[in-house]
């Protein structure tokens, strides 16, 4: 049959079964909804950039607003992190200098840009955890900061369409 080199019975095992069961099964469960969770946070962050680019006019976007759905793919999303966060902040300051509103800095292409650095440096083991903590901080920050100018922009864009009456 096979060697036993523990002694362990068919018995044995099936208990220790029993008893680990108990315990991951529940752990596997966990495993699967964070990971789901997170696959929808992600979904979320790319719908919410595809907003914003939507809101600005296609002769001021830097990139397609379909564009922001390839940051979902794996690996690749994080060296496209380098092109739709930036772009998207150049493209809400081009805008923006076109309706004369007032300056907003960099519309916060360099929090972008710092996102994108922290979130490919949070693959490097042990100090991993570091960068995606603040890459974390940084999209949040990120993610607030085109959702403020998206909502100035559209302000501006009802205020300087009149009605022809």
């Amino acid at each position: 049959m096979y060697d036993n080199p523990y002694g362990l019975t068919p018995e044995d095992l099936q208990a220790a079964w029993d008893q680990s069961k108990d315990v991951l099964i529940p752990m596997i469960l966990a495993v699967v909804v964070g990971l789901f969770l997170i696959l929808l946070l992600h979904i979320l962050f790319s719908y919410v950039l595809f907003l914003c680019y939507e809101s600005i006019p296609v002769a001021h976007r830097k990139r397609q607003s379909w564009e922001a759905f390839m940051l979902l793919v794996p690996l690749a999303g994080y060296l496209w992190n380098f092109f739709v966060y930036p772009d998207l902040a150049r493209g809400f300051r081009s805008y923006r200098e076109e309706l004369k509103l007032p300056a907003a800095g960099d519309c916060g292409e360099a929090v972008g840009r710092a996102y994108a650095i922290c979130s490919i440096c949070a693959i490097i083991p042990v100090v991993g955890l570091l960068f995606a903590l603040v890459a974390m901080v940084l999209q949040l920050v990120y993610l607030s900061r085109v959702w403020t100018l998206r909502k100035e922009v559209q302000a501006a864009n009802r205020t300087e369409v009149q009605p022809l009456v």
